[in-house]
């Protein structure tokens, strides 16, 4: 089989045929084969021969998934989670209708003007990735319930630990009790309503959400009901809800333009409208700094 090298200053890619390629790094002795799915494999000296019968049981190898853990090599992992209702935990807080709950609406509203404020809140569970794994990516997929109307700018942000259990609560727009977040109170229990730790709305910088947002997105107008957003999320801030013992307390969106958007919640009664998030990590251990600034395939 005919191995053309492809590029690299510190490894080689070959391809191999069929769309497949093969990356050899030497990182001293053994070498180490990275297939096409990620998984390592460790061969010894003499490469070229042990190359031929790399590529001579390729298809072996790939249906195997073969790593070798002696190597202390892992690659990237993915989460992707879009909880349904009962998984799921969102809900909007609405000026307009500030002693209500909205946790389980089909709709999250994000809205800025003058007269009337909206903002949504949801939390995504990812307390099943190692709490030492490395976050590689995280991207946040939502997804038009109606058509967008004018053009939106929406800032993403970490909600803060002084509001870390506010609850979804139960309602799609009435009057919120105990155990319901609302404009008004994080929690509306009558008689012994707890407020968000700032101000109504979970409104306040620095105190009810942490300053610095995590992601952003924008809407041009001319999206259609079902129309996709995504918004990449500050790595290093999402690396901090893993584990079981994590600071995950949750994002809260805020629009910046004077007009209202409405994206699905995971209450939506279509499920490809509900929140999405995609989270790429690396389980530790870690591949050597060497290969940071990489390829991979």
């Amino acid at each position: 089989m005919e191995l053309r090298h492809l590029r690299g200053p510190n490894c080689k890619h070959w391809d191999v045929g069929g769309g497949q390629r093969v990356m050899i790094a030497r990182l001293g002795q053994p070498i180490h084969v990275l297939s096409p799915l990620g998984d390592w494999v460790e061969r010894g000296i003499g490469l070229r021969d042990r190359l031929r019968g790399l590529m001579q049981f390729w298809p072996e190898y790939v249906a195997r998934g073969l790593a070798v853990a002696r190597a202390g090599l892992v690659f990237a992992a993915t989460l992707d989670v879009q909880p349904d209702a009962s998984a799921g935990k969102d809900a909007c807080l609405r000026k307009d209708h500030g002693g209500y709950n909205y946790g389980a609406a089909e709709y999250l509203l994000m809205q800025a003007s003058a007269t009337d404020q909206a903002h949504a809140l949801i939390e995504f569970d990812c307390s099943s990735i190692p709490q030492d794994a490395h976050c590689d990516a995280a991207t946040l997929y939502l997804y038009h319930n109606e058509g967008a109307g004018d053009p939106c700018s929406v800032n993403i942000y970490s909600i803060a630990l002084a509001n870390a259990n506010w609850p979804e609560g139960t309602h799609s727009g009435s009057t919120a009790g105990a155990g319901d977040c609302c404009w008004d109170h994080l929690d509306a229990e009558s008689g012994n309503e707890t407020n968000w730790a700032g101000s109504v709305g979970c409104s306040t910088s620095g105190t009810d959400y942490e300053s610095s947002a995590i992601g952003s997105f924008s809407t041009t107008g001319a999206e259609g009901a079902g129309d996709e957003e995504s918004a990449s999320l500050n790595t290093e801030r999402v690396g901090r809800w893993f584990g079981l013992s994590n600071a995950n307390y949750g994002i809260i969106l805020i629009n910046s333009v004077d007009d209202s958007l409405e994206m699905g919640a995971s209450d939506n009664g279509t499920s490809a409208r509900r929140p999405r998030l995609v989270v790429v990590y690396t389980p530790a251990p870690r591949p050597p700094a060497a290969f940071n600034d990489m390829a991979i395939y």
